[in-house]
């Protein structure tokens, strides 16, 4: 809780940086109001919020990403995904959990300008997980996960309030952690540990390198 309370504290700094940076007037050489995403009624678009069908598809997983410009080319994001559900199969006994809550926050580069094209971003991720193993349907690994994520995608426009965006990205970083195996559910309340270091039953630690996202999302500016 203390760490969810961190990062949202953390992006309210970042909105606030944004905002007076926003209000700064420029030359009229390089006016942002010239080279971003212009409204019907002249102002600019300067939010966007982003959630991932793919996210939805996946264990129903509830997310949101937003983003706020700060220049032509440059945009600052912070996102969250949360799933707490446990699935069951055809019986009792087979429950798949793909439990997490994900909170990042970053930054993207877009080469032609904000919300359109293709975009590279980066961010600094933190996750707190709980999940089955694919190699294994009886072990269930469980812990906090911190680094940082690479992303590419690309952003089509539907509507002028909306668009259509797909992107795939990869993370790394280091891992605390525990695993659990047991012959009926895979859970620390019934389950043995395999990962025992001998020591207070401490967590393991160690790094980790995985696919991130993969996304189709839509994209709503304002």
């Amino acid at each position: 809780m203390k760490k969810t309370v961190l990062i949202i504290i953390a992006f309210l700094c970042m909105a606030g940086v944004c905002e007076s940076f926003a209000s700064n007037p420029v030359s009229k050489k390089g006016s942002k109001k010239n080279a971003e995403v212009i409204k019907a009624d002249g102002s600019i678009s300067r939010w966007c919020i982003t959630t991932n069908l793919v996210d939805w598809a996946w264990f129903v997983t509830p997310n949101a990403d937003v983003q706020f410009s700060v220049a032509r080319h440059f945009t600052l994001e912070a996102g969250f995904r949360y799933n707490a559900w446990t699935y069951f199969g055809s019986t009792s006994d087979q429950r798949n959990r793909q439990c997490r809550q994900n909170y990042s926050v970053g930054l993207r580069y877009w080469p032609w300008y904000t919300y359109s094209g293709w975009w590279f971003g980066a961010k600094a991720q933190y996750e707190e997980y709980s999940r089955r193993q694919w190699r294994n349907k009886y072990r269930k690994e469980e812990g906090d996960a911190f680094g940082l994520a690479v992303s590419a995608g690309y952003s089509i426009q539907l509507l002028p309030w909306m668009n259509l965006d797909f992107a795939v990205g990869v993370w790394g970083g280091g891992k605390s952690y525990k695993v659990y195996q047991d012959m009926d559910n895979a859970c620390p309340e019934c389950g043995r540990r395999v990962d025992y270091n001998g020591i207070d039953d401490a967590p393991s630690k160690g790094g980790f390198f995985m696919p991130n996202e993969v996304t189709i999302g839509l994209m709503f500016i304002f």
